[in-house]
């Protein structure tokens, strides 16, 4: 069995293990069990692990603690934490522990199955790069090896034949005169002698030319061609200068790709940690609606409870004044004014109220953060672009209200297709940017409107602005205007790929000391 089907399962319930080990083992993975932390952390050092499922109340170590020490003993192995008692705190330490994944007890198995199986995807996948990125710097070696030498042997040419003289070739005309050619707007046209056949867009043959080696016509029949080579010396020159010139190219693609190949594995891993916070908000969030739910439900009844006491207490009142005498009416008189019963009996409705809407606003809360953190959400569908703008402002909402003030202009706008969470994702990082923008107290504006075929948002700040040299630059990964350690410069290059994907775009306009805007467009009635 490989090491990448390996399942290690620790929890202090022999009866859990056992299940999860023949269900797990049912599907194909290799599953070990043990109900203690420090044997745990013994059998991952004598064998690797694909992932580890965690109990956090162990009899030895607590699941935190064992989850960091497996992490630290082996980073590749994903750790997925289970809990009866899954409280913010857990979740918390959880995400510092770099935890793949939080589940409470009872755990649903075909959750985990699915866990388990994204797993293996992305290890595999990064397998996969790493050895395309291997191939590609062993491919990019050898190139620059290879022209090391050839230069090497060019040096040799040049002291041996005085081949840096011969490099100038007289015999190199401009192709222009040599062919009577009158195409101003070809590379070639005016100046000095170039080496026409190595020139991209020349018009020789009579139709546009491409790369070298790539051309369309054959250059080696051209006069320019054989003027500049009819001497055997200029002919072994012009050709190492062709070999040049293809591995040089070949090279710099090659680097390129590498440099691409980084930059979207770097991405990957950002997205893949914003797909785990997310699970672990969506798993938090889950928690914290049941008592909000049962809370609010007893607010609900102790109001009517409250108002039950308070026609009671008042009937009772009027019945003493009736019928008691003025010693004992006096005498109760003075009781309520003493213990402020009229106060009371006015005051705890308010107070029901105002904790009736408080709950009201948390059960919000935690909808907008469910709704947010849909990161397995694959589905394109048609939504509404002012919830998702609403979802994103809410779970910002910590950023921004100490930092400004937040005024929106919706306009009517029809569902727009796209993917809601990545939109959530570009339109919050697009608020948090903003509020991180402004120094003291500030603006964001939030705008919608409909152009042509599209439906259009801007987000605009009146934070310190982008300096005109940088604007540009921002959407290139790793480019961050922010002090080193505040900000990864993927942001804005994640936030351009995903309106690329939705067929979309975005743009930004920009004055220092004034602020910034950046304008999103979504086609509308269109499949990304």
């Amino acid at each position: 069995m490989s090491e990448e089907k390996r399942i290690l399962i620790i929890d202090d319930e022999p009866g859990i293990c056992q299940t999860m080990a023949d269900i797990l083992e049912s599907h194909g993975y290799q599953a070990i069990s043990t109900g203690l932390g420090r044997q745990a952390i013994d059998l991952a050092a004598k064998q690797d692990f694909m992932a580890a499922l965690i109990d956090i109340n162990l009899p030895d170590i607590s699941g935190t603690d064992l989850l960091r020490t497996l992490k630290e003993q082996s980073p590749e192995m994903a750790c997925i934490i289970m809990t009866g008692c899954g409280t913010m705190e857990h979740a918390i330490d959880a995400i510092k522990a770099e935890a793949y994944d939080f589940f409470v007890k009872p755990i649903d198995i075909d959750q985990i199955l699915h866990r388990l199986k994204g797993i293996e995807e992305k290890q595999s996948l990064k397998h996969e790069l790493a050895d395309k990125t291997a191939e590609i710097e062993e491919h990019r070696n050898l190139l620059s090896k290879a022209l090391k030498e050839l230069s090497g042997i060019i040096s040799n040419v040049s002291e041996s034949k005085d081949f840096g003289i011969r490099f100038q070739n007289p015999d190199l005309q401009p192709c222009f005169e040599i062919k009577g050619c009158a195409r101003k707007e070809c590379p070639c046209y005016g100046g000095e002698p170039r080496r026409c056949w190595q020139i991209a867009g020349t018009y020789c043959g009579g139709v546009v030319q491409g790369e070298f080696a790539s051309k369309y016509h054959d250059c080696s029949l051209c006069e320019v061609y054989k003027h500049a080579t009819s001497d055997p010396v200029f002919m072994i020159g012009e050709e190492f200068n062709n070999m040049m010139h293809i591995l040089e190219s070949k090279n710099n693609e090659l680097l390129d790709a590498y440099d691409s190949l980084k930059n979207a594995q770097s991405q990957m891993v950002q997205q893949e940690k914003l797909a785990t916070i997310g699970q672990l908000a969506a798993g938090v969030a889950h928690e914290v609606n049941n008592p909000v739910g049962f809370i609010t439900s007893n607010l609900g009844s102790l109001g009517k409870y409250t108002g039950r006491l308070t026609d009671f207490i008042k009937e009772l009142s009027a019945m003493v004044e009736s019928m008691g005498s003025d010693e004992e009416v006096a005498r109760l008189k003075s009781l309520k004014k003493k213990i402020k019963l009229d106060f009371i009996v006015e005051d705890i409705t308010d107070l029901i109220k105002e904790s009736l809407d408080g709950a009201d606003r948390v059960k919000k809360i935690v909808q907008n953060l469910k709704s947010f953190s849909r990161s397995d959400e694959k589905e394109h569908k048609y939504v509404d672009i002012h919830e998702c703008i609403e979802s994103a402002v809410s779970i910002a909402w910590n950023e921004l209200k100490y930092k400004c003030t937040v005024e929106k202009d919706y306009s009517e706008l029809p569902h727009v297709p796209c993917y809601p969470h990545q939109l959530n994702q570009v339109i919050m990082n697009l608020l948090v940017n903003g509020a991180q923008a402004i120094e003291d107290q500030g603006k964001i504006t939030i705008k919608t409107w409909q152009e042509d075929d599209s439906a259009c948002i801007s987000i605009a700040d009146t934070g310190c602005g982008i300096a005109e040299e940088n604007l540009e630059k921002i959407f290139e990964p790793f480019f961050t205007t922010k002090e080193s350690g505040k900000g990864t410069g993927l942001g804005m290059s994640i936030a351009s790929d995903i309106m690329k994907k939705h067929n979309g775009g975005i743009r930004v306009e920009s004055e220092v000391g004034r602020g910034t805007t950046f304008t999103l467009r979504l086609p509308l009635g269109q499949e990304a």
